[in-house]
């Protein structure tokens, strides 16, 4: 008769393996090797979803040489930048400089464009969503949209001829990216084209960050004439 030491060494241990031969069971293969697979596939999908991360971030960032034919300047012109990135601009008109300035924005800085003149016109929340649904609010009732399209509208020729070359300049550099930038892809939508009245919009921006957008300063100078 085997004593209970003997019996109890004829049956598997908890961590699946024969204690007299020192091998795993079929059950604890199984479980090793839908570990591994599992180890490998989460692996493979980590360096796919980062190659795809990386491949997209290249492909929004803006295109620095090369040359390409556009029916929105009169002369030929030419952007340079140097080991900083810093571009200049060679043009032999006004109207084509601002092209190339707006040109050189839309493919180095679209995004954050879009979200100053969304902020002013109190859309902000269309692009990023219910959190800025409250900064919207404070926005929107002072009109600012309207009132940037007014401004546009009462141009002089020549100046609305500057603000409408800009325009096109940022659409077309816009869409001279392989992809969108790659906030767009995070937020998984596509910009919206430029407008002339947009650049009043992020002017309106700059007005509002330099003073408090509540009237103080206009009740504080009321109340302390009221008591001069």
């Amino acid at each position: 008769m085997s004593s209970p030491a003997s019996e109890t060494n004829k049956h598997p241990t908890d961590g699946g393996q024969d204690r007299e031969k020192g091998k795993p069971t079929g059950r604890g293969r199984k479980v090793r090797k839908v570990a591994k697979n599992g180890a490998l596939a989460a692996c493979f999908l980590a360096i796919g979803t980062t190659g795809i991360g990386t491949w997209k971030l290249r492909s929004s960032l803006p295109v620095l040489t090369g040359e390409h034919r556009t029916v929105h300047v009169e002369h030929s012109i030419k952007l340079e930048r140097d080991a900083m990135g810093l571009p200049t601009i060679h043009a032999k008109s006004r109207e084509d400089a601002a092209y190339g300035l707006g040109y050189l924005h839309g493919q180095d800085r679209f995004f954050q464009m879009d979200l100053l003149r969304r902020m002013t016109a109190g859309r902000l929340s269309e692009l990023v969503g219910k959190a800025a649904v409250g900064t919207d609010k404070r926005f929107r009732k002072h009109r600012f949209g309207q009132m940037a399209k007014e401004i546009y509208d009462e141009l002089a020729v020549d100046q609305k001829l500057l603000v409408d070359a800009y325009s096109k300049g940022v659409n077309e550099g816009l869409h001279r990216l392989e992809d969108e930038p790659f906030e767009y892809q995070v937020l998984q939508t596509v910009p919206e084209d430029w407008q002339p009245r947009d650049s009043f919009l992020v002017m309106l921006t700059m007005l509002c960050d330099l003073q408090p957008m509540d009237g103080s300063p206009e009740q504080g100078l009321t109340l302390l004439h009221e008591k001069v």
